[in-house]
């Protein structure tokens, strides 16, 4: 009748192999932690040197900036003509852009019918909307 102290023995060195298992855990957490940490020291007394990728950004950036001095518009007085860059924008400014247009159009009379006109009368028919 030698079954339940054998449970008993079989319990208690399981308790033991659990107790050294969660020992083993910590000890291998605690390594890399320390790893970890002097990764981070390392890291931080030589700083790398710039890549390649870094320097080409810099190089655009910097390229970039001067050129956008170029794209910019000279103001245009409200009424005037637009004035123009000597280089095109990258990129579409709608406020730089047209600023200036409508009162310019205004100005010039585009908005304006001429009632003495011997042209014929024309009509732009505008579609309904989409009633579903």
């Amino acid at each position: 009748m030698g079954g339940p102290k054998k449970e008993v023995v079989d319990g208690a060195l399981g308790a033991q192999e659990g107790a050294q298992q969660q020992q083993e855990d910590l000890e291998k957490k605690k390594k890399r932690e320390e790893k970890k940490a002097a990764q981070k020291a390392e890291a931080a007394k030589a700083p790398a040197p710039p890549s390649k990728k870094s320097e080409q950004k810099a190089k655009k950036a910097a390229t970039a900036a001067s050129n956008e001095a170029d794209a910019v518009d000279p103001f245009t007085p409200p009424g005037e003509k637009k004035l123009l860059a000597l280089e095109m924008a990258k990129s579409y400014n709608p406020k730089a852009v047209e600023a200036s247009w409508y009162e310019w159009w205004e100005k010039s009379g585009f908005f304006v019918a001429d009632p003495e006109s011997k042209k014929p009368p024309f009509v732009i028919v505008v579609p309904p909307p989409n009633v579903t």
